[in-house]
């Protein structure tokens, strides 16, 4: 007898262990700064994920336009955005949602370059133009400055106001140390003279 109950003994304790085996618990996590992402056009980026051992992840892309994922690495395709959850095949119901941000990539400004005038007077105009590289920088936008009251500058039109010395510097807005300058001295002109003649005799 003893020997049976025994061996009823052994075998729950086995049904046991055999039924806690069946009742495996899956965990899935997303880091939180992998919750919201952004990126640029071209970049990559691999998931921190906190996954059951032996489990697998399966990521379903709501705008696969913008993103693609494979092993747990994001590649940016197209600005957009778009969000990706993530799953166990395991155990569907258990998710995580991720949103990815995606942007064109900036492309800097290189060099900034004016074209310059060879003289100047007062009440002259000059029209300011300026060759910003490369041709696909994201931002070609500049900004004209001149060095004193001799002259004005009204959208892009230089006028010289005095008679002096002045430098207009143009300046990229992506980049304020990317940027192009002329020096002008404005010819002096002569108001009068007054010639005093000696008495002859």
């Amino acid at each position: 007898m003893k020997k049976v109950f025994s061996l009823l003994i052994i075998l729950l304790v086995a049904f046991l262990f055999v039924g806690c085996d069946t009742e495996k618990t899956y965990e899935l996590k997303v880091n939180d700064s992998d919750k919201t992402i952004s990126m640029e056009v071209g970049q990559t980026k691999t998931l921190n994920l906190v996954v059951t051992e032996g489990a697998n992840v399966v990521f379903d892309v709501e705008n696969d336009e913008i993103v693609s994922i494979e092993n747990s690495t994001i590649t940016a395709l197209k600005a957009g955005t778009t969000n990706v959850t993530v799953s166990l095949k395991e155990k569907s119901d258990l998710k995580a949602t991720i949103t990815i941000t995606v942007v064109d990539a900036i492309v800097p400004v290189t060099s900034v370059t004016i074209e310059k005038p060879t003289s100047l007077k007062l009440n002259d105009t000059f029209t300011l133009a300026a060759t910003v590289l490369p041709e696909n920088a994201t931002n070609k936008e500049v900004v004209w400055t001149v060095s004193n009251d001799c002259a004005t500058i009204t959208i892009n039109t230089l006028t010289v106001v005095k008679e002096g010395e002045f430098t207009v510097t143009c300046k990229s807005s992506a980049n304020e140390t990317k940027q192009d300058s002329f020096d002008i001295a404005t010819g002096y002109s002569v108001q009068s003279v007054t010639i005093a003649v000696a008495p002859t005799g």
